[in-house]
């Protein structure tokens, strides 16, 4: 038991309320650094049964003393320079409750129907209305000690289910959920408290990133990428506060099934195994106004012997990335994202240790200099097939060219890539433009010339027919 371990299950009505929440707050405010959650705490088996109980024994008189009655504003406990009214002591314990009972039980989406079966019947008709969501009293006694607390939370933000993600803040994922983390990890959207544990702050200033959780995930995709052994990878989970002990077998589990699903990102399926290579597929990435960019991932360094403390990640004269030793023998693999120069089409990578040592080296394609069009998906930043395109309500396109073509309608946006005589046009194809996109030889006698063409409807895009004197005059340079 590490929280409530000189705890008695007292049944005076100050000491059920007070002692247990002064070993909450006081394990709380002692954590470095704020935002805080619950979970770092590192409340055991022990202390989840020890809260269960307490549950179990509250009546309707603890509660409406310390939640609805006069004395819920009064002062119940001083922690440090923290003063707790009774209705916010009783909020430390009711969301740590919350908290560990959603992450033990609770199905990925879902809180308060596992929260509410922690109660005896009369206490649960008093703390949750007839739809089975918490009252306005049992709310204010949450949101009032993740403030005076230092919690992360999302109360006073406008469009969400702040109570709901505000418990979730405290501990991250279910244990059911550990289902959906595969996807997660190969790069699908996540839940909004994941999301939020990973983003930095927002444009209102607020921040709820979490740099414990960072480390979790950092470790279970370092681990998918083969970038981290399975024995540190287990070392680092066991160490994780938002990693409860018995967790660790179905994380390293759900880790090893991402290899078999697609990396939305980084494509990690397709690359071979044999030889090891340290660089994912490059990706196009564009979103205006910012300008365009071909971005790779740091992969497999668990196949690489490295000994040394610092690696860099060279093209030429110019560092993409340092590899940083760590206490358990792994390299860091941030930033996550590694931008690629984009002079040229072709880039030879080479990892080297600062005595200039190199244990692998690696060519990278970004796009083929000898094709006059190539088409690629915004959406995931891969090459596709410029004459095969899916229907695809709003989404963008990169559209390739070579220098000398024109495309058709005039002031599409474009940026120029590439340098010399592998200099290249990319063009933004919107889906929410509408008209014929058309590539051709300027120059070309005719009305109907054309390389290469797109009809974009209405949001989708679509492959227009092609005629077919131009086949049979450029068959050279159509795309195949």
């Amino acid at each position: 038991m590490n929280v409530f371990y000189n705890v008695a299950s007292a049944s005076d009505d100050d000491a059920m309320l007070v002692t247990p929440a002064r070993a909450v707050a006081a394990k709380t405010l002692a954590l470095s650094g704020s935002p805080r959650s619950l979970c770092e705490i590192w409340c055991d088996e022990d202390d989840y049964r020890w809260l269960q109980e307490w549950a179990g024994r509250l009546t309707t008189r603890h509660l409406q003393m310390w939640l609805f009655g006069f004395k819920s504003r009064m002062v119940a406990l001083q922690e440090d320079t923290v003063s707790l009214s009774h209705v916010e002591a009783a909020g430390c314990l009711l969301l740590l409750l919350a908290s560990e009972s959603a992450r033990h039980e609770a199905s990925e989406g879902s809180v308060w129907p596992t929260v509410r079966r922690q109660f005896a019947d009369p206490a649960q008709r008093l703390l949750f209305d007839a739809q089975g969501q918490p009252k306005r009293e049992f709310k204010d006694s949450l949101e009032g000690a993740s403030r005076k607390l230092g919690l992360r939370h999302l109360f006073g933000v406008a469009g969400t289910h702040n109570y709901y993600i505000s418990v979730y803040l405290q501990f991250g994922f279910t244990r059911k959920g550990m289902e959906i983390l595969p996807h997660w990890l190969a790069g699908l959207p996540t839940s909004v408290a994941v999301s939020q544990l990973l983003s930095s702050a927002d444009d209102r200033g607020s921040d709820r990133r979490g740099e414990s959780f960072l480390s979790l995930w950092d470790t279970l995709r370092g681990f998918r990428r083969n970038n981290i052994t399975e024995a540190n990878a287990r070392t680092r989970l066991s160490r994780s506060p938002w990693v409860l002990p018995n967790w660790v077998d179905d994380l390293i589990e759900q880790a090893s099934k991402s290899h078999d699903i697609p990396d939305r990102e980084f494509g990690l399926d397709s690359v071979e195994p044999i030889p090891p290579v340290f660089l994912a597929d490059a990706k196009l990435r564009w979103d205006p106004p910012a300008n365009p960019e071909f971005t790779t991932a740091i992969i497999n360094l668990a196949d690489f012997d490295l000994t040394s403390d610092r690696y860099r990640v060279m093209v030429g004269d110019e560092r993409l990335a340092t590899l940083l030793r760590t206490d358990g023998g792994d390299y860091n693999t941030r930033p996550e994202r590694v931008t690629l120069p984009s002079h040229a089409a072709d880039l030879t990578a080479v990892l080297s240790d600062d005595e200039g040592h190199a244990p692998a080296s690696q060519l990278l394609n970004l796009w083929d200099p000898d094709e006059d069009v190539e088409l690629f998906d915004l959406a995931t930043g891969d090459r596709i097939d410029p004459n095969v395109v899916q229907h695809a309500p709003s989404k963008n396109y990169g559209l390739l060219v070579s220098a000398d073509l024109m495309v058709e309608p005039p002031g599409l946006q474009y940026r120029m890539i590439g340098a010399g005589n592998q200099t290249k046009k990319l063009y933004l194809l919107s889906g929410g433009h509408d008209g014929l996109v058309r590539v051709s030889v300027p120059g070309t006698p005719g009305g109907d010339s054309g390389l290469w063409s797109l009809a974009i409807n209405g949001n989708s895009l679509s492959r227009s027919h092609e005629p077919d004197w131009a086949v049979g005059l450029f068959t050279s340079i159509v795309p195949s």
